[in-house]
């Protein structure tokens, strides 16, 4: 957004304000789910500035047309790479303006607090690199967003076929992983929150660098939060800043997907070890 240019003598400057958030949206094929989302993201602005940019992959389903007729304002970048989605999200971020820069997925209904909330804690909490919300299905019901670090136990059993055996053991895996025994209902620091919600302070970013591209799909979000936790900053759950998610995310029990989530998870085995945050609360 750029203010009125000022004169000083004979000369125009043009004084560039910056937003107080960037959002970045990735779009493959799914031009309809993509509008909703920008309508909910328009209706909740309220006085914060934004700055949003869709990055997509080009597939002929018309994104670019709707987009430059309905929101017009809207930064658009188009690519033909292979789904890489941290690519992508990477395209998004060399051109983010704001204070914050966000990944959020498409699947997603903005409420009416969910970007007042994020920067209203970040603005607090100079210390905190990458926050993440609360998100909630359709039904109301809760969606776990943020999770501990990978534990050899759950390397050894969150997708082995053992697990359906022994319910007991999947619960404790869930426990351990997804914190289960918490109720989520308070703000606190975590090892990590996933990509689909993620608020990354500009100062960190330009401090840590952007998301691993050599991540296809799958682990780019950990290996972020890793990062931060390393820089000395610090991940949080914010419980006030909720979001609706549809869920859309593309099946992982066969196929491209799983072979990608599999060879992210060596990959970030190989960069960090089996990596544990020391204190961090």
């Amino acid at each position: 957004m750029k203010c009125r240019p000022e004169k000083m003598g004979e000369t125009k400057h043009i004084i560039e304000q910056v937003p107080d958030i960037s959002v970045i949206l990735f779009n493959y094929n799914k031009k309809t789910m993509l509008m909703d989302c920008l309508e909910s993201l328009y209706r909740c602005r309220h006085d914060v500035s934004v700055d949003i940019i869709v990055v997509n992959k080009r597939c002929g389903d018309g994104t670019e047309e709707i987009l430059s007729t309905k929101f017009p304002e809207v930064h658009l970048l188009n690519f033909d790479y292979p789904f890489e989605l941290a690519r992508y999200r990477t395209e998004g971020m060399r051109i983010a303006r704001g204070r914050y820069v966000a990944h959020f997925d498409i699947d997603m209904f903005f409420n009416d607090t969910t970007l007042t909330e994020v920067i209203s804690f970040m603005d607090r909490k100079a210390n905190v690199g990458c926050c993440g919300g609360k998100l909630l299905g359709l039904d109301g019901m809760l969606q776990y967003s943020c999770r501990r670090f990978l534990s050899i136990k759950v390397l050894l059993l969150r997708r082995n076929p053992i697990v359906k055996l022994f319910p007991g053991l999947r619960e404790s895996v869930d426990r351990e992983l997804l914190m289960t025994d918490w109720d989520h209902s308070d703000t606190r620091p975590v090892d990590w929150v996933g990509g689909g919600f993620m608020v990354i302070r500009r100062d960190a970013m330009m401090k840590i660098g952007f998301l691993d591209k050599n991540f296809k799909y799958g682990m780019e979000d950990i290996d972020y939060c890793i990062r931060i936790w390393k820089a000395g900053l610090k991940v949080y759950y914010v419980h006030t800043a909720t979001i609706t998610h549809i869920g859309n995310r593309p099946s992982t029990k066969f196929g491209w997907f799983l072979f990608q989530i599999y060879f992210s998870t060596i990959r970030l085995l190989l960069k960090h070890g089996i990596y544990s945050r020391k204190g961090g609360s």
